[in-house]
């Protein structure tokens, strides 16, 4: 092209500050004819000289997008995305989104795909970046109801007298048993594309213990959930959950006999409500903070009514990798029961890690620790416990909506009472889930 040869003699005879808008050419122009590594390197030039920087940011965040160096490009069409305005902004906009969809930052890439759809709204000159847009959020624009369940198989060497209550060591009953568990939820959910999703969501379990001694320990547990999150798929986002649960616990139908008929009585409601914030943090975690609220009426032991507020801290690293995807937690709870001695304040702590082995990645085997730390300063001995517990399991699909599964964990508690409080428990469990 004589028109290029011109431009790259005049590049050459310039002086190196007054290269600038020959670089930005010759990089336009070796973009359309799509050779990349020289429309590279001028327009890098063209930007190093600070020549049409927005122009010169977007055609390089374009090429290197293409060259497949989707870090470097991303650089670029932020910088072209802050500097640009009307149309150019939009098209920066959107290969930001192709960028970090590609270099796996799918928070990033769905926050710039839904920007874009603003940024081209009634604008022809933009219908094909907002099509591919659409196309892209497509399955996240639309509701959909879910069910799920999990059978599960299990062991407890230590079963405990109240249920989902690892932080009441008080409630260790130092008897085992065989098990047969049962959880299954159902639920609606808004499309996340919108700027405000509801959730509401119905949870059960029930657990079926193959010792006598323990029928009185076995527990139908409900629950009905709402969410409602403002612009859920943004890198910041916010909203509130409630959670009201209704519980029963098996009673023998005769005072003192274990050996004859059980029925399910009501045995505890509550209600869970607080705000919750997420945001994504320097593109490795995604960081959740919670607090809620938790009055709690127990309908046979007046001494676990009362209140709770905790505050809860979690953050789970986006990686990419098949043998670094941690989760970490922190909280701090508050309960206020009506009985002196059970009145607790408790903090804990939890790490995990997940590998994704096979060809696939889809079999999952985890590992965890977790510590809690539990002081009742109302309490006649003024009581203290340490917990420790160590969990390994894994995971892997059987079809397309089955997984098989299998767990095991231990767990120490260490009391300032040990008589009355400390204890080890053992559980082990195989079983299936399944989702629809």
């Amino acid at each position: 092209d004589e028109m290029m040869l011109t431009y790259r003699s005049l590049f050459e005879l310039q002086p190196i500050e007054q290269r600038g808008p020959y670089a930005f050419e010759l990089g336009s122009y070796y973009l359309k004819q799509k050779n990349q590594k020289d429309a590279e390197k001028y327009l890098s030039e063209s930007l190093k000289l600070k020549f049409n920087e927005d122009a010169s940011n977007l055609y390089l965040g374009m090429v290197r997008f293409e060259m497949g160096k989707y870090r470097e490009a991303e650089v670029n069409l932020i910088d072209a995305k802050r500097e640009a305005k009307d149309d150019f902004k939009a098209i920066a906009t959107f290969f930001l989104g192709m960028s970090q969809l590609k270099g796996g930052y799918t928070e990033g890439a769905m926050e710039s795909f839904m920007e874009v759809l603003e940024l081209s709204k009634g604008k022809p000159s933009l219908d094909g970046i907002q099509t591919t847009s659409k196309i892209i959020l497509a399955p996240l624009s639309k509701s959909n109801w879910f069910i799920n369940g999990t059978l599960i198989s299990q062991y407890d060497s230590n079963v405990l007298s109240l249920p989902s209550s690892l932080s009441n060591a008080n409630t260790a009953t130092q008897r085992g048993a065989p098990k047969l568990m049962f959880a299954g939820g159902s639920g609606y959910s808004t499309a996340p594309a919108s700027n405000w999703q509801k959730v509401i969501s119905y949870r059960m379990s029930v657990n079926r213990n193959f010792n006598d001694a323990t029928r009185a320990l076995e527990f139908l547990m409900q629950n009905l959930t709402v969410f409602l999150n403002y612009k859920p798929l943004a890198l910041t986002s916010g909203g509130i959950r409630a959670d009201g649960g209704f519980n029963f616990k098996n009673q023998s139908d005769e005072a003192g006999d274990t050996q004859g008929s059980y029925t399910f009585h009501p045995y505890q409601y509550s209600l869970e409500a607080g705000p919750f914030i997420k945001t994504n943090f320097n593109r490795k975690w995604n960081v959740n903070l919670e607090w809620t609220g938790r009055p709690t009426h127990n309908l046979q032991d007046p001494n676990q009514s009362g209140w709770a507020t905790d505050v809860r801290l979690s953050a789970m690293g986006t990686y990419q990798s098949n043998s670094f995807n941690p989760i970490l937690s922190v909280f701090y709870e508050h309960s206020e029961p009506t009985s002196v001695e059970l009145k607790a304040r408790l903090i804990g702590a939890s790490l995990s890690n997940q590998w994704k082995l096979g060809s696939l990645g889809n079999r999952i085997l985890s590992s965890g620790f977790d510590f809690l730390s539990s002081t009742y300063p109302s309490s006649v001995a003024l009581r203290s416990d340490q917990s420790y517990s160590f969990r390994m399991g894994y995971g892997m699909p059987m079809t397309g909506k089955i997984n098989l599964m299998s767990d095991a964990s231990y767990t120490s508690n260490v009391s300032s009472v040990p008589t009355s409080y400390s204890f080890t428990r053992w559980l082990g469990s195989m079983g299936m889930g399944w989702q629809f």
